[in-house]
Order: C-alpha cells, then structure tokens, then sequence
C-alpha cells in the first residue's frame, strides 16, 4: 500500500466525542445553550426569588458550566454547594481525562489564570506572551530588507504568509491592536507584494515583542444581577482603503455595567473584536458606515444571545423575548436607583408600549389559534372564553363574562371580521386602556404564572 498524503486520525471522532460529552453532561442534569453546543450548565432553585417582585426567569441560578474545544475543557462552578461537588466527581468518573490545572493553565494556546488587580480585585487574565517570545523575524535578507519598494520573490513572499499567520492568530486570539494592521497586509500580499510589507510585518513583531495586550476580565460595577449587564458595539469603517475601492470595517464589543446607559466613564471587558474588507463597494462613507454597523449590530445580539442562553434563556425559559425584557427591566432599575425622573418616565413608557404591543399581538393569536376558531363557531355567544386555557384567557375576560349573549352578540358580530389593522386601531382608541388595563389590576397581573414584559401579559406560548 502506498500512502499518497499526510492523514491523522477519524474525520467523524470530533463529533462523536461531542455527542458522547452532550449525553453524558445532559445525564448529569446539564443544558447545553443556544449559540454554542459546546457549553453545558447547570442550573438550581435561586434562593433569593421573591415570586412578588421577581421575574419568573430569576426563579434559577446557575450552579456551573463546562464548556470544550476539541478535547480541551473548561469548568467553573459554586464550590462551597456541594451538588456542584458531587457533579463535579461524576464527571471527573466518565472519563480517563489528562492534566488538570486549577486557576493557572494554558487552553488553546492562550495562557489563562486568576490574579488580584489592584483596581478590579480578582480577574481573569489572558494573554500570550509566551507564543509572543517564540515569535521568529521575518525571513528576508537584510540587504534586500532596506529597499521596501521592491517586489518580492516568491521565497520571500512565503516567508512573509508564515509570519502573517503567525501574528494573525494574535490578533484573533489575544490582539485587537494589531488585527485590523494583519487584515489589510493579507490584501496587499496578495495583490501588490512589496517588501514594505515585510518591514511592517517586523515592525509589529517588535511592538508585540516590547508590549503585548492582556485582556482582563472582572466583575463589573453596578451589575447585582445578570440582567444589570450591558454589550456595548463600537463600529467603523476605512472608505476606499483597498484595491478596487475596497472598503475595511471594524469592530469592538464590550460587557459594561448599567452606568453606559447614562454615558458615564465605566471599566468595560473586551470581549470581542473585529476586522475585514466590506462585501460591497461602498460608494460612500454612509454606505460603509451601515455595513460595518450592521455586522457590529449582529455580534452584539449574538454576545447578548449568549450571555441571556448562559442563564437558562432558550433552553429552561423558551418562548420569552428576555433580551427586551431584560433591557428594559434594566434601564428601569438604573434609572430608579439613580433618581433620575425622566429616565424612569422614558424607561416606564417604553415599558408600557411594550407591554401594549405584546396585548395586540396576543389578541391576534388568539383570532388565528385552532381553539378560538372552534369556539367561534360552536360556542362564542356563550360567556365561556375561560375555558380556552384557564390560565391564559381567564383574566382577560372578567367583565365580558358578566355580560348577556345578547350583549357579547352584539358586540361580536361587528367586529369578527375585522382585519389585524382595524383590531389595532380599536384598541388605540380605548381611552381608558391605562386605568382599566394596567393602574387598578396590577395586583392580579401580578399574579400572572406564564410571565411577559413587567407586568405579565405577553402573548402565550403557541399551544403544543
């Protein structure tokens, strides 16, 4: 037998050690997040839910996670709860695992380990100095190294795609300052290889090699709760700083606490970073602006997907928009701490038009679900509605049921062919909406089990 190429190991053995790590965690009572397959969490009854003021997604707490990459794991969990350490020995059971290391350890090729900062007290600290130090010079002769406008040979262009590579792995990893510098090099490389490519490939190895970034992560000011957290997205763009009117967009994404919602001066964690050439010329700086906005907008809903996921949104709580909610619960209880009168009146309205549009569409579901369509044709002259999922229909027709079938006839029989416009505008017109709806009943809202914005009437799940 003749082998023709370089082969290692079983194509399918990354995903069947995944679905073997997914059932043996799921076993243990884990959940695995919307966003990422590979992180698993464990959640417990939150012992400090008050049911009265609490929203139902504050009922758990995360106990602890575990989370891959390949076969490189990370877990953290509440050492001091000895359900964590009695799952920590089950899982510790399921597999002949390699090296464990607590609190200093090397994942991915990025050193991770916990200090004491004397301005944020106890974080995480990432970097890579140690991949920084192995870092070699750009493999050019130094007498043509001098003359940066010669065009390279095709030795020297290799050379400079293994330290492009090597410093673009930086960059992604650890890096931010240098990623947008690696990203536009690649396009020149490629397209106009010129040994000042080369000059500056070694001048950011020796910036990196006098001072690398370390990325720190800490607990953030202001933030008693995972709804207090804010992502914050900064987007840009460079107009027309590429070949062929190529345009360059670039991004930061950082977790803040509630006081960027007021534009104080806060610490903030880098979580993410980003540059790349926009997929469409830009005619203009505004075109290139909204494209780079655009991408940032999406890494910001994802980074807020995941931090809600990593507290039981989308797989204990389904069905919720808990990204608005916490939002606006949020920016609620920031503005009431601080005592800011217009912000609370702002964050209130916003609220309560929430809480209005989630009553519309909840009377369009009704109109469209399978069981209202049959009580229509059956039974609607009847003051029964309560019958249409107890819980959900009950409150809101208290005083229909006291009317008479010749009252509720009435009533019905000019408005059952309304269109969703004509329901809506209906319903603007209620005059009284506030007080009736919201003002005198907020005690029952509060009793509401199938939760929604505040004050619990956000339309119910579909049925099964």
């Amino acid at each position: 037998m003749r082998i023709l190429k370089n082969f290692y190991g079983s194509t399918t053995a990354p995903r069947n050690l995944w679905e073997n790590v997914d059932k043996s965690l799921r076993d243990l009572g884990a959940v695995s997040i919307q966003g990422d397959a590979c992180f698993w969490i464990w959640f417990v009854d939150n012992e400090a839910y008050n049911p009265v003021t609490d929203p139902e997604h504050f009922k758990l707490r995360p106990l602890g996670f575990m989370a891959g990459h390949v076969d490189d794991f990370h877990r953290a969990g509440d050492v001091k709860d000895s359900r964590w350490t009695q799952i920590k020995a089950a899982i510790d059971k399921q597999y002949r695992w390699g090296t464990a290391k607590q609190n200093s350890y090397r994942h991915a090729g990025t050193d991770l380990s916990m200090q004491k900062d004397a301005k944020f007290g106890r974080c995480l600290v990432v970097d890579q100095q140690f991949y920084i130090e192995m870092l070699q010079d750009v493999d050019v002769h130094p007498t043509r190294f001098s003359n940066g406008s010669s065009t390279m040979t095709p030795k020297e262009i290799a050379a400079c795609r293994t330290s492009l590579g090597a410093l673009q792995w930086l960059a992604v990893q650890s890096q931010p300052l240098i990623t947008a510098r690696c990203n536009l090099l690649i396009t020149e490389l490629s397209t106009d290889p010129k040994i000042q490519i080369a000059q500056e490939l070694q001048e950011m190895i020796r910036e990196l090699r006098k001072e690398g970034s370390t990325l720190k992560f800490f607990k953030l000011p202001g933030v008693r709760r995972w709804t207090d957290l804010c992502v914050v997205g900064l987007g840009d763009q460079a107009h027309n700083n590429r070949p062929r009117g190529g345009s360059t967009g670039g991004m930061t994404v950082f977790l803040s606490g509630p006081n960027a919602l007021k534009g104080v001066p806060t610490p903030m964690c880098l979580v993410a970073w980003r540059s790349w050439k926009l997929k469409r010329v830009a005619i203009g700086t505004n075109d290139a602006e909204m494209q780079a906005i655009v991408e940032t907008e999406d890494v910001v809903y994802r980074t807020r997907l995941l931090w809600a996921g990593m507290h039981g949104t989308g797989s204990i709580f389904k069905g919720r928009d808990l990204l608005s909610l916490a939002d606006s619960q949020g920016m609620l209880h920031f503005a009431q701490e601080t005592g800011d009168v217009d912000a609370a009146g702002i964050v209130d309205a916003l609220t309560r038009m929430l809480e209005y549009h989630s009553w519309i569409d909840y009377i369009f579901g009704l109109k469209r679900s399978p069981e209202v369509q049959e009580l229509l044709s059956d039974q609607w002259y009847k003051p029964g509605w309560d019958k249409i999922g107890e819980s959900e229909v009950n409150w809101s027709v208290k005083d229909w049921e006291q009317w008479t079938n010749q009252e509720w006839e009435a009533w019905w029989s000019t408005r059952k062919e309304w269109s969703d416009e004509e329901w809506e505008q209906w319903y603007q017109d209620q005059n009284d909406w506030r007080r009736s709806w919201w003002d005198d009943k907020s005690e029952e809202w509060a009793d509401k089990t199938w939760g929604g914005y505040g004050a619990g009437y956000a339309p119910p799940p579909p049925p099964p």
